[in-house]
């Protein structure tokens, strides 16, 4: 299904480049070859002792991306000024899009959303109840910085949110909701490969704490962070 999506999305890529060069549009089409990665999740009870669970994944153009992680595959417009950025298949089947301004050379800004919505018919039997729908929205700010360090261009984003969730089952008194934030860092060398070809590699930390509740009533705090080594990030751009 993934090689599925990526072809249509890189069909459209293609024709809208196409369609966009007379008015001055440019086009970019981002994904990741491979990302080596590190992830631990902590979970605090209201009552009770703090859990962890540590664990490595090898993310090969999002395929095996883990659930929190989703795979860098992503559009680029840019108009006059204006930037905007859409990330199509986030592997919770989320959507995430930019959108903001060239501030000055080699810096961007703006603000960021994402999110996901699904409802399940019939319910699905999970952790002892049958859910009927489940959520997440994201909302945030992004800043891209493009500098040159030692004759050498480097690219860093930060993007820093706040996220909430929402699952619900047949019997409510189960129903569970999250309200949360972290940041997004990441640091890229980029070698400019051909005239429309670009190549990274760098790193990335992810931080992101959530509150739960189940019933109204808080149970837990979760803290995920990720650390991910970006082996290959290829870019093209029309």
């Amino acid at each position: 299904m993934r090689f599925v999506q990526l072809s249509l999305v890189a069909c459209a890529a293609s024709l809208a480049s196409n369609a966009f060069a007379s008015e001055g549009t440019s086009l970019s089409l981002t994904l990741n070859a491979a990302k080596f990665g590190s992830s631990k999740l902590s979970i605090k009870p209201v009552d009770g002792e703090t859990t962890s669970l540590s664990s490595t994944y090898m993310d090969i153009v999002g395929l095996d991306a883990e659930n929190d992680s989703p795979a860098v595959f992503e559009l680029g417009f840019k108009y006059n000024k204006n930037v905007f950025y859409f990330n199509p298949i986030g592997t919770l089947g989320e959507r995430e899009f930019w959108a903001g301004l060239e501030l000055s050379d080699g810096l961007e800004a703006g603000i960021m959303t994402a999110g996901y919505s699904k409802s399940l018919s019939p319910a699905v039997q999970i952790d002892g109840g049958k859910m009927k729908s489940e959520s997440m929205s994201k909302f945030g700010f992004f800043g891209i910085y493009a500098f040159n360090m030692f004759e050498q261009n480097f690219e860093l984003t930060a993007v820093p949110f706040v996220k909430m969730g929402e699952t619900k089952y047949e019997q409510s008194t189960s129903d569970k909701k999250s309200l949360g934030f972290g940041v997004s860092t990441e640091l890229m060398y980029m070698r400019e490969a051909t005239k429309n070809l670009t190549f990274g590699t760098g790193v990335s930390f992810d931080l992101e704490q959530n509150k739960n509740e189940i019933n109204g009533k808080e149970t837990s705090t979760e803290t995920q962070t990720d650390l991910g080594l970006h082996l290959g990030r290829v870019a093209f751009s029309f």
